[in-house]
């Protein structure tokens, strides 16, 4: 199921339950994809997998990458190569999206994906990218920037989407950085 779309069970039985309304929710025997993932329906007789695919895929997916080493980033990310350096990996556009730099912690791993808008994706089409796959926990503001915060549906990573504020519309930078491992 694509998020927002929604599925009416026609096994036996009744009493359906999700291990995770988050990703897809059961009313009565209507399933309703909510978030990207996967998970299990069951009851006491049966049970199925609904895997709940993206709507919106304006960016190259930066979640498979959260944490991982360099060499996870190259291979989770089909886009080519522009520059590599000891602490970054610059990827040319796939999409919509112009050139993607993920920084990398001191401990090698994945922190910061950068410059996924340069006027080609709008911060709403960002916004609903991101609004498919994280569950949005608060916003913020900054010196010359607008902030709202994201955890994962397991709960594990915490992202912030970053908007940084321009006099022009065209040299904003928007960013979505990882915050804990």
């Amino acid at each position: 199921l694509k998020v927002g779309n929604t599925f009416n069970i026609s096994l036996d039985g009744t009493d359906w339950q999700s291990d995770n309304d988050k990703i897809a929710s059961v009313n009565g025997t209507v399933v309703t994809a909510n978030k990207v993932g996967e998970v299990k329906i069951r009851n006491n007789k049966h049970f199925f997998r609904v895997n709940v695919t993206p709507r919106y895929t304006y960016i190259t997916d930066p979640y498979l990458a959260w944490g991982g080493s360099k060499a996870m980033v190259k291979y989770s990310v089909k886009a080519p190569i522009v520059n590599e350096t000891d602490n970054s990996i610059e990827f040319g556009p796939i999409g919509n999206e112009t050139s993607t730099t993920y920084y990398f912690g001191a401990n090698g791993l994945a922190r910061v994906l950068v410059n996924i808008s340069s006027g080609k994706v709008s911060e709403a089409e960002i916004l609903k990218f991101l609004n498919e796959r994280y569950t949005q926990i608060g916003t913020g503001s900054g010196q010359g920037e607008q902030l709202i915060n994201y955890k994962s549906l397991d709960d594990k990573p915490s992202i912030t989407f970053t908007k940084y504020i321009s006099p022009s519309p065209l040299a904003g930078t928007m960013t979505i950085s990882y915050l804990k491992f």
